[in-house]
């Protein structure tokens, strides 16, 4: 009996994107375990104020939902491989500019892009698994997830043995490991699997008015509140008229959307 199912996906294939998708959500993991174990050492290495500490950390968590916002609506255009390539790429650069930062500026960056690199990864892999394994979905799922709490666990290990022979830098290094992997493993995937709201012939407008109005308004308007608090970080308080104009027409975009 054959192995290739209807999409032309071999059990090789299949096998291949869900540990590729698993080792991706594992990377982020032990990029949050070090990131969150880290920031003691960084404000005394770098002199930083708690309040700078605070928004280093931070810049690894908000933009998390940016990007998964994004890229779920926008991974039917762009693809799967391409979407994984920009996690790989995003994550990439975070463990770079880690590993050269001289001050605070360049590790928000680096937090900022590991942020945005977790995103595309959390909106890729949970479509990217139901639709290889369309009857299998809860425990395909659940062991999918099972990857978050790995990394943290691993990126924790690593960092709490370590740190008595080596500095914070090197160990930052040991992210590499499974980013590269998984982009090497994607790599080499060649098929991917139709997205089952594409095969189902559903448009991108019923799929969002199952999110709703309320939805689309609380997503947007928390969203807009973060981006805000750092613009006007950058900006000043005067940039506060403009924002609230700009939160206006999100407001009526995500009535719209809901409608």
């Amino acid at each position: 009996m054959s192995d290739v199912d209807r999409h032309g996906l071999t059990k090789r294939d299949r096998g291949m994107l869900f540990w590729a998708s698993f080792l991706a959500l594992t990377a982020a993991g032990v990029g949050f375990a070090f990131r969150v174990m880290v920031p003691n050492i960084w404000g005394q290495e770098f002199n930083l104020t708690a309040q700078e500490v605070g928004s280093i950390t931070g810049a690894g968590l908000w933009p998390v939902a940016i990007t998964m916002i994004v890229f779920s609506l926008l991974i039917d255009k762009i693809g799967y491989k391409r979407s994984m390539f920009s996690a790989f790429v995003l994550q990439a650069i975070s463990v770079a500019l880690t590993f050269a930062a001289k001050d605070a500026r360049a590790l928000w960056w680096a937090c900022f892009f590991a942020g945005l690199g977790h995103g595309v990864v959390e909106a890729v892999i949970n479509p990217l698994c139901t639709a290889v394994y369309r009857d299998e979905k809860s425990k395909m799922l659940n062991i999918l997830h099972a990857s978050w709490p790995a990394g943290i666990v691993i990126g924790g290990a690593v960092f709490l043995l370590g740190q008595h022979f080596l500095p914070w830098r090197p160990m930052f290094i040991f992210m590499l490991l499974p980013v590269l992997t998984y982009g090497v493993m994607f790599a080499l995937c060649h098929r991917y699997p139709i997205d089952e709201r594409v095969e189902a012939n559903v448009s991108m407008r019923e799929m969002l008015r199952e999110f709703g109005g309320l939805g689309a308004f609380l997503a947007i308007t928390f969203l807009f509140y973060e981006i805000s608090n750092q613009i006007i970080g950058v900006v000043g308080p005067d940039a506060g008229s403009a924002l609230a104009r700009m939160a206006a027409n999100l407001l009526a975009v995500s009535l719209a959307v809901g409608a």
